[in-house]
């Protein structure tokens, strides 16, 4: 009997639950109920849940449609209007904006036409918040809350009146040079690319040519570069363009950069620049003069009175001592700098250097000092004896201009002790990926920056005593001499795997692996 009971209770629960969700959509439908009405039925919270329209949209949506007394904005009866499947095509490609198709609520065919409409304004309401805020927590590598920002929906609704949605959403966001670069030729590139989810193995011309070969041309041939008939000149060429477009040197070789950003799928290559357009978002340039460097395209940029005034190539940690990201202020410009030698490279090659000839630190004009500075004698030291972990000295190499640092050093404090500087090693220059430090920043051409730097510096009225040609003279001493800035220039160690100019877009290899992570949050929607 029990049994029995319980299967009735269940058939009952089930059916009135079958029943609830029917009469539920069942107004839909229903002829007797204004459009009007079923409108604010499906603005409900319940309803608005039941179309998985996140909580923080109900208000607004609610109040958005009460200004217009309830009635449909983007369906003429039983169909979308031109305007609805306008913004519907939009959304559909959000990518193009720099927004994952996760981030959105997808708008099921089967739903009813007033059903969709709600979807897409919901949508239209949060892309235009994440377009001009931003939607990635950098700091903790997750998704922000999903929000809604009221007014500026009902302006960019009325600015759709006039222009189509495509350009209305591309014209939110920053009004910055660099974020309108990235988000026109972003646009252009997720437009026309085709953004496959395939991913590539390859080998470099180094390992086997004929094979690397084949393996490029068919890589090239998935991401739409050439064609099946191209023949071997136009392949080259086609790898050339594909090597501008990810900033490497455009030679027409297959090296191991150049393996490493063919591998990658072109989706994940969008993902990875609707991170670096949030991280442009959200990035704040309200300073007189500041320095940037991104260490993915192992560049530095010097600003001043809103535009840039030099740009130098830099070389970067290693993958094994990678350069941190930080903001500071640079304080001092050193000419002809002593190089305390961190404690981890005196250990782990200082020291076995000293073990295999004891000339070591004469021949690179280095010192050891015990603590307090007290010089110590090498001579008089058994370095055999001396164990990697209790290496007990400091060392510090001598001003001159084959110091580790060069002539001229940028200094910074931050927690990492790096800064940037000058280097002995100016071919490494001519390479187009720079990552061969132990994490501080060579730059090329330091004098000239330095120079540009004191040039403008001031502090109010007060310019800096110091010019490009007292620098000069002071460099010719070749000694040991600080310069203390009258303004400290701030500086901002980044990092964006896609950057872009007023010529295009640019792809770089993500160095250090920073940004899998969030490319996979991003495909996630978590």
């Amino acid at each position: 009997m029990k049994v029995y009971c319980l299967i009735f209770i269940f058939l009952t629960f089930f059916s009135c639950s079958e029943k609830e969700a029917v009469s539920k959509k069942h107004f839909l439908v229903d002829g007797k109920i204004s459009v009007k009405e079923k409108l604010q039925r499906i603005l409900s919270p319940e309803y608005l849940s039941h179309l998985h329209i996140d909580s923080s949209l109900h208000k607004g949506l609610r109040q958005f449609y009460a200004n217009r007394k309830f009635y449909p904005v983007l369906s003429i009866d039983s169909v979308l209007s031109q305007r609805g499947e306008q913004l519907k095509r939009s959304l559909d490609r959000c990518i193009r904006f720099g927004i994952p198709a996760t981030r959105l609520v997808s708008v099921d065919p089967k739903l009813h036409v007033l059903e969709k409409e709600i979807v897409l304004m919901g949508n239209l309401s949060l892309i235009q918040y994440d377009l001009n805020h931003g939607f990635i927590d950098f700091e903790n590598q997750k998704l922000r809350p999903k929000n809604m920002d009221f007014s500026g929906l009902n302006r960019l609704w009325n600015q759709s009146k006039t222009r189509e949605f495509d350009s209305v959403l591309l014209a939110q966001g920053p009004v910055d040079t660099n974020y309108r670069y990235m988000a026109q030729h972003f646009f252009h590139f997720c437009d026309t690319a085709f953004l496959d989810a395939q991913s590539f193995s390859l080998v470099s011309e180094k390992e086997n040519s004929e094979q690397a070969f084949s393996e490029m041309k068919a890589t090239l041939i998935s991401k739409k570069y050439i064609s099946d008939e191209a023949d071997s000149s136009s392949v080259r060429e086609a790898l050339r363009q594909f090597q501008r477009n990810n900033g490497l040197t455009s030679d027409g070789k297959i090296g191991e950069a150049t393996v490493k950003a063919l591998s990658e799928s072109s989706l994940a290559r969008s993902l990875r620049g609707a991170i670096a357009l949030d991280r442009l978002r959200q990035r704040k340039d309200t300073l007189e003069k500041y320095i940037r460097i991104n260490i993915p395209s192992f560049e530095l940029f010097y600003f001043a009175n809103d535009s840039l005034k030099s740009h130098h190539r830099i070389i970067v940690g290693k993958v094994t001592n990678q350069t941190p990201t930080l903001q500071s202020t640079i304080n001092r410009i050193i000419c002809y700098p002593f190089w305390k030698v961190p404690s981890s490279i005196a250990r782990k090659e200082v020291l076995p250097a000293l073990k295999a000839n004891r000339n070591y630190l004469a021949r690179n004009h280095m010192k050891i000092f015990k603590a307090k500075e007290v010089e110590v004698n090498p001579d008089k030291i058994n370095w055999k004896k001396i164990k990697v972990n209790t290496f007990p000295y400091t060392v510090i190499q001598q001003p001159g201009s084959d110091n580790s640092l060069g002539i001229v050093k940028f200094e910074f404090p931050n927690p990492y002790s790096v800064y940037v500087h000058d280097t002995p090693s100016k071919g490494l220059f001519n390479q187009s990926y720079r990552s061969y430090s132990h994490g501080c920043m060579r730059c090329e051409r330091p004098v000239e920056l330095a120079k540009v730097m004191l040039q403008y510096d001031s502090l109010g009225k007060k310019s800096n005593p110091i010019t490009g040609d007292s620098l000069d003279s002071l460099l010719t001493l070749q000694t040991n001499h600080p310069l203390r800035l009258l303004s400290p220039v701030p500086i901002f160690v980044e990092y964006q795997t896609v950057v872009a100019d007023r010529q295009g877009i640019y792809f770089h290899h993500d160095l250090y692996s920073r940004e899998t992570s969030l490319v996979k949050i991003l495909l996630n929607g978590k």
